[in-house]
């Protein structure tokens, strides 16, 4: 009986330092990938990055169960700063929740801190994040990166910038694709609130099939990319945001997919919709600035833009119908507006295709000015004359009814 005893606490003691050892490290399993299934190795994979002795770079991590670690602090998996470690694996989370914590993080915060060449996929965060610049999964894409079918749940508050999947994009390549937010983003967010991602700087970035139906509050807030900026080029493709979207600032974009693009035509937008609420003083439905538009690939909205002082047109199609309108109007290149009803007291300038079915205008003498194709079939007019520039831009007047005997257009 002795033996058996003395055998049996051998066992019991040898368990004991085996599940020591594993929270001390992964390791490999026979299908030589390494798998999380408890919070303790969750946590020895995240020490195993941030301490040098793994980047995983070529190797794959799968996360077998839910885990819910939103007892302690999470330390972000990865390091931002010049040099500092990067996750360079690819993490599987096979559709599993990860439920975390971070308040008060002063750099980027996320379930990754830096990936570089990595893929994170199939995973969902979930809990509550909170810091200076944060998301719920990547704070930092590196040149290489892949973010794809995964999705933020978290509350995710930013003193700087905050996301639902992806702070920065800020490397070569970056592709998100298929991601979704679902948790609440912003707070101030005094450099910008979105529910992908915050900022696109890199080069040949995708954007694709990914779905914001949180509500975005910041200074500059948009449902999908916040802001496109040097050395950004890339494509926002196929993306849907149903959620409220508001900019607290009277000086900052917002919009439902893209609120600030400084590289023009350089950022390619197409089919995409927005269907949420977009308030703010400067608003769009799709992007605030100019970008360019594929034929055959719409971008449609059919949700409410509550502006209180400009708007621009940016979807592929829009009707502006009853009420009284002081906004400033702009409409681009690639869009038609078609004006039946109301009262504007605003200025209009047409890039793209203007029809006046009705309405009145009452403003300055330089109330529509046009650049490309303006059709007035019927309306009021208590401005002198019609901008017109360049002179190969059209102008066609039937009914309209005017202070003076004719519409002058003036040619530029």
């Amino acid at each position: 009986m002795k033996k058996l005893l003395a055998t049996i606490l051998a066992l019991v003691m040898a368990l004991g330092l085996c599940s020591v050892s594993w929270a001390a490290g992964l390791t490999t399993e026979t299908d030589g990938v390494y798998h999380i299934k408890r919070g303790e190795e969750l946590l020895a994979f995240a020490k195993m990055v941030n301490d040098g002795s793994n980047t995983f770079e070529g190797k794959k991590v799968v996360l077998d169960n839910d885990i819910d670690i939103s007892t302690q602090e999470w330390t972000p998996i990865g390091e931002r700063k010049t040099g500092g470690i990067k996750f360079k694996g690819t993490f599987d989370g096979q559709n599993k929740t990860i439920t975390l914590k971070i308040t008060n993080c002063t750099d980027y915060g996320a379930l990754f801190e830096a990936i570089e060449g990595a893929t994170v996929q199939n995973v969902t965060v979930a809990g509550t994040v909170s810091g200076a610049s944060v998301a719920g999964v990547v704070g930092q894409a590196g040149a290489g990166s892949k973010i794809i079918n995964c999705t933020n749940k978290a509350s995710v508050t930013g003193s700087s910038k905050a996301a639902g999947v992806v702070v920065k994009i800020e490397g070569n390549g970056v592709e998100v694709i298929g991601c979704k937010n679902e948790g609440s983003i912003g707070d101030e967010a005094p450099n910008g609130a979105a529910g992908i991602v915050t900022y696109a700087e890199s080069a040949n970035f995708i954007v694709k099939n990914c779905t914001n139906s949180g509500s975005i509050s910041g200074k500059g807030a948009s449902g999908i990319v916040y802001n496109v900026n040097d050395p950004g080029t890339g494509v926002v493709e196929s993306c849907v945001n149903t959620g409220a979207v508001k900019s607290t600032s009277d000086s900052n974009a917002v919009a439902g997919i893209v609120a600030v693009n400084s590289k023009g035509n350089k950022l390619t937008i197409k089919d995409c919709r927005n269907e949420g609420k977009i308030e703010g003083a400067l608003c769009s439905a799709i992007s605030y600035n100019e970008f360019s538009n594929v034929s055959g690939a719409p971008n449609t909205n059919s949700g409410e833009i509550a502006a209180t002082k400009s708007r621009s047109i940016s979807e592929s199609e829009a009707t502006l119908d009853g009420g009284n309108c002081a906004l400033n109007l702009t409409v681009h290149p690639y869009a038609a507006l078609k004006i039946s009803s109301g009262s504007y007291t605003g200025s209009i300038e047409n890039k793209g295709s203007l029809t006046v079915d009705g309405g009145t205008f009452d403003a300055n003498e330089n109330f529509i000015k046009n650049h490309n194709k303006l059709v007035i079939n019927s309306g009021t007019f208590k401005c002198d004359q019609l901008i017109v520039e360049p002179s190969n831009a059209t102008s066609e007047r039937r009914t309209a009814k005017l202070r003076s005997t004719a519409v002058n257009l003036k040619r530029m």
